[in-house]
């Protein structure tokens, strides 16, 4: 069975990649030549959606099914990720496919010289796309290739995660990609990806920022959140406000706060119904962890005791079986007993 070759990252999974993966792509480790490894995070719905100025009416003119010669072994019984498109006017289609297929073929750097590359997505491109739209790609992958090994030299500072050295590396970045791209291919081959990085930026200036309350960050992360275009939101928006839930409840509780202000954060980022819930949620969690550590107390009662082992078995057993009141509870319960018994932190675990 052929394996679908993705290699455009999605945005769902990217966004469990967060800010790693975001300085990872921002900086490239190699400063020197090409590397598969170095392929950047890239982004799709929005930016596939824009076609040539030209010509409105897009003709799809290769399939990404069909095979390419001379691939490498990494490459063997993969689909071709490289669907290029001319109008019906013979002009190349500017979308983020583009970026994909010469991504596509980079892959085999390490197994193939450049060179050799090179002339295989030129060869590639001469056969499946219109003599003018060819034109443009082959001029377009050639830009795209300096592009690449000037990106390449960009001096890696390591997982500084601090946003205003976030916002300098992207400038930098847009304004090297500004070099070798018109506004219109660097808005089709880099626009999502742009705007997706540019919004995890300015939300970690948001959580960040002293000066805001608890409850100030989750409204100005809504309304950072309302700024981004439908289909980003729409990949986003669950995970979102999962990672904002997350990072502002970590904060208020790092801080002390209070439960009054944990409610209105939440009210303000997901609604008094949702915020109701995980309330009850937290008061859940509350409880369980009230009777995890009352039984590991008992437990270790009967262990410093001066009953025989089988006696304390017998004991911590019958404990276990009135503090829990089914047999996943108590399997939990018995996973807490021996971490404890390694020296682990239990509140730690339990929050």
């Amino acid at each position: 069975m052929k394996k679908k070759y993705l290699l455009a990252t999605t945005l769902v999974v990217v966004l469990a990649i967060a800010v790693t993966s975001l300085i990872l792509w921002l900086k490239p480790d190699n400063p020197s030549t090409l590397s598969a490894h170095d392929v950047p995070f890239t982004t799709q719905s929005h930016a596939q959606q824009t076609t040539s100025l030209q010509d409105p009416v897009a003709v799809k003119i290769s399939s990404p099914t069909e095979a390419a010669e001379g691939l490498s072994a990494s490459l063997q019984d993969t689909e071709l990720d490289c669907a290029l498109e001319a109008t019906s006017a013979g002009q190349l289609v500017l979308n983020v496919n583009i970026r994909r297929c010469f991504e596509y073929f980079l892959t085999q750097i390490g197994e193939k010289p450049l060179t050799a590359i090179d002339q295989q997505v030129k060869q590639y491109i001469s056969q499946n796309l219109p003599d003018s739209a060819a034109t443009q790609a082959t001029d377009l992958w050639q830009r795209y290739l300096k592009y690449r090994e000037a990106e390449g030299k960009l001096q890696n500072s390591g997982a500084n995660t601090d946003p205003d050295h976030l916002q300098r590396v992207l400038n930098q970045l847009i304004q090297l990609r500004q070099q070798y791209f018109n506004p219109a291919e660097l808005n089709a081959l880099f626009g999502d990806e742009i705007t997706y990085n540019q919004y995890t930026i300015d939300r970690l200036s948001i959580l960040d920022n002293k000066a805001l309350s608890a409850a100030q960050k989750a409204q100005q992360l809504k309304q950072r959140f309302a700024q981004l275009p439908q289909d980003l939101q729409k990949n986003l928006q669950d995970m979102s406000k999962l990672q904002d839930l997350r990072a502002l409840t970590q904060q208020i509780r790092q801080k002390n706060g209070s439960k009054a202000e944990l409610q209105q954060m939440r009210e303000q980022l997901v609604g008094h119904e949702a915020a109701e819930r995980l309330d009850q949620l937290d008061q859940s969690r509350a409880s369980w962890q009230n009777r995890v550590q009352d039984y590991l107390s008992q437990r270790q009662s009967i262990l410093n005791s001066n009953q025989a082992a089988e006696d304390k078995q017998q004991a911590i057993t019958a404990l276990r079986e009135r503090q829990f009141s089914n047999e996943a509870e108590r399997q939990r319960a018995v996973t807490y007993e021996h971490f404890k018994d390694q020296g682990t932190n239990i509140s730690e675990l339990l929050q």
